[in-house]
């Protein structure tokens, strides 16, 4: 049966969460083909709003902290928002388009003088799901405006610099971020930097107390799994001496040695398999029921199979 969400809110969070639910009443799906994405046009208003939220973390791995608020703006914004341009400050609303009369009505609940004339800065509107503590209400009697302080946010600039392997940049924020940091779905820095293959960025939050043993939400995947994904023998090293389990399987039941053997990285199958389960199998995936070794026959990885010989 197709659930329904009740509003766009709900339907935004839900796409944020991975959930399956479909858009409230009102919205129809519409391809915009100049700005290369999709859209829910809202059917009175006639705002665009774009099909998946613009989403910040907190650098927390909990999905609770979150506010969900709208921010509109004509096609020269939208393709700005789209290329990653956020301004230090943006004016929003929790008011969703349907809540709205028309595009001059949200014009005017953000102050305009003129609505009629500023309507067409409200044909587009984006969700951003955005950590509480940078959204703040604004006391504007009789109108619902919220600023999102970009500026203040310091948790995305931080995962950025994991995810480009910006060893001094991480360094330098360390002390801000003790422990695990998060992005919105619950992949941490120290996951970053395995599947990036950043050996300096690794240890640095190794050092920083990261769980070298945390999993992703959605596939289980380990920083050793994905750092064995990756052909990185030197990360492998470095997390198995901070005592990452070789043992640990992700939601296929690959371990880290398997994933060595599907991706053929011979190395890394050396490092692993004098420590690795070697009869551990599969459970369920293209390949169910087959071990490390058989992994790398499947996929034709001769090198690798020789190690495991």
């Amino acid at each position: 049966m197709t659930s329904y969400a009740n509003c766009m809110s709900d339907y935004m969070e839900a796409v944020a969460r991975k959930q399956k639910l479909e858009p409230p009443s009102g919205y129809g799906y519409k391809a915009d083909v100049a700005l290369g994405v999709g859209c829910w046009l809202e059917e009175h208003t006639g705002v665009q709003v774009l099909e998946k939220p613009v989403c910040i973390p907190s650098g927390k791995k909990e999905v609770q902290g979150y506010i969900m608020l709208f921010g509109y703006c004509g096609k020269d914004g939208m393709e700005h928002i789209l290329q990653g341009g956020l301004p230090p400050q943006l004016p929003a609303t929790q008011k969703e388009p349907r809540e709205f009369s028309s595009m001059a009505h949200i014009a005017d609940n953000f102050g305009n003088k003129d609505p009629q004339a500023a309507a067409s800065n409200s044909a587009f509107c984006v969700a951003f799901r955005v950590p509480a503590d940078i959204a703040h209400k604004v006391d504007t009697p009789g109108r619902d405006i919220w600023m999102i302080r970009f500026d203040q946010n310091i948790v995305a600039p931080y995962l950025q610099a994991v995810k480009e392997g910006s060893v001094e940049k991480v360094k330098g924020a360390l002390s801000n971020f003790p422990g695990d940091v998060f992005d919105e779905e619950g992949v941490s820095a120290l996951m970053m930097a395995a599947f990036g293959g950043w050996d300096e960025t690794c240890q640095a939050l190794i050092n920083n107390k990261a769980d070298v043993n945390a999993h992703d939400p959605a596939g289980l995947k380990t920083p050793l799994m994905f750092a064995a994904q990756g052909g990185h023998s030197k990360m492998v090293s470095q997390l198995l001496a901070a005592n990452a389990d070789p043992s640990k399987a992700d939601q296929e039941g690959l371990t880290p040695l398997m994933w060595a053997a599907v991706a053929g990285k011979t190395e890394v199958a050396k490092v692993l398999k004098p420590v690795s389960p070697l009869d551990a199998v599969t459970k369920e995936g293209q390949y169910p029921g087959l071990n490390a070794k058989q992994l790398a026959e499947k996929m034709n990885h001769k090198d690798v199979l020789a190690v495991l010989s």
